[in-house]
């Protein structure tokens, strides 16, 4: 007869590969982030299966389970970091030196066979959970300390790359990794007071709603860095850039006359092709009809444009927004229509950007402009 505690120990084996079915096999999202976090779900789903006493001891594979309870254990948090790395990094790519993550979970099968196998009074079992179990501990700090660096530099980028932030913050990504942290020190709090069996059931519920957070927003989770430079840049600019590079520290320098040109370019685009209307604007549209690789574009519109990307785009739509709401012709548009005819995805982001732009509301801004 199973009991409540079984019927949640199954819950934490079949709904992480229910989420990793949906994750790998869906045609119309295809993305590395899905992959990891794919692969993630049946790590965990795999790790509760050889935990779930009740299920083992009828396949008689308990005898062998041991031995890779520390190896699984160890190999699933270094995938929470290539998936924030996946989400939040341009052109992500796993390379070679990323199986070096993998080194304490390789080293823990061949220990943990000698000590659940083999008698030795060094190497016990006692021994090997401890050691797994600091190492373990060890790999939250790390990592998560890595994904919110990822996350701090994807925060970053959001100013500096993109008009809008409608999908792509990853303010769920940020709560995840607070949970990641407090149930990793419930969980260390639990082993060390050995009271595992009284709160199972805790433990339990708390897993099931941990990785249904994680895997429903992952789903619903877009691609982010989705974009590819330019393959043929404006030469005469990359070739003053290689020779004006500084030799200390090699970083890539415009003359001044450069950024000039360069800023007047990003100006005329704006004025002529009025790109700032396309809601998904990033800078890497920018990019492609310049012929040149962001990284200049960014260096411009901070420098000499002295704001970041997102509110240099903002001042346009705001401005061609104060424009419509004084017109006669769009008095029967609403608020949140005039802020789709310029460019903003919301109302919410529409009134943000207004106020921090003009110091009023678009509803006060009309008001007050409309009596004089």
């Amino acid at each position: 007869m199973y009991t409540f505690n079984n019927i949640l120990h199954f819950l934490l084996i079949f709904q992480p590969l229910i989420f990793a079915l949906q994750l790998l096999t869906y045609k119309h999202v295809k993305s590395k982030a899905n992959n990891f976090l794919g692969t993630l779900m049946i790590l965990v789903s795999v790790f509760y299966f050889i935990n779930a006493q009740f299920l083992i001891e009828p396949l008689q594979i308990i005898s062998i389970s041991p031995y890779f309870v520390f190896p699984m254990l160890l190999t699933i948090n270094p995938f929470y970091y290539f998936y924030t790395r996946s989400l939040t990094v341009e052109d992500n790519k796993f390379c070679t030196i990323d199986l070096f993550h993998f080194i304490p979970a390789v080293l823990f099968i061949p220990l943990s066979i000698i000590a659940f196998s083999a008698e030795s009074s060094i190497l016990t079992p006692k021994l090997i959970k401890s050691i797994a179990t600091a190492l373990y501990n060890g790999q939250v700090f790390l990592y998560a300390l890595l994904m919110i660096l990822l996350l701090k530099k994807h925060h970053i980028n959001l100013k500096n790359y993109f008009s809008f932030k409608e999908s792509i913050t990853l303010n769920w990504l940020k709560i995840f990794v607070i949970i990641y942290i407090l149930i990793s020190v419930i969980d260390l709090i639990i082993f060390h007071i050995h009271k595992f069996n009284e709160y199972e059931s805790f433990y339990f519920i708390l897993m099931v709603l941990f990785f249904n957070f994680l895997g429903y927003f992952g789903i619903k989770q877009t691609k982010i860095y989705v974009f590819e430079n330019p393959v043929h840049e404006n030469t005469s600019i990359i070739q003053e850039i290689k020779q004006k590079a500084d030799e200390k520290n090699s970083k890539p320098i415009l003359t001044n006359e450069r950024k000039e040109k360069l800023m007047l370019e990003i100006l005329d685009l704006m004025e002529k092709k009025k790109m700032y209307l396309n809601p998904s604007l990033t800078i890497y549209d920018l990019s492609k009809e310049l012929n040149i690789n962001k990284t200049y574009i960014s260096l411009v519109v901070n420098e000499n444009l002295q704001e970041n990307f997102n509110n240099f785009i903002n001042r346009y739509r705001v401005n061609e927004a104060k424009i419509l709401l004084l017109s006669p012709d769009y008095q029967n548009l609403t608020i949140e229509g005039i802020a789709n005819m310029v460019g903003f995805n919301s109302k919410t982001s529409f009134n943000a950007a207004f106020k921090k732009i003009t110091g009023n509301t678009p509803s006060d801004y009309k008001t007050k402009n409309q009596e004089k």
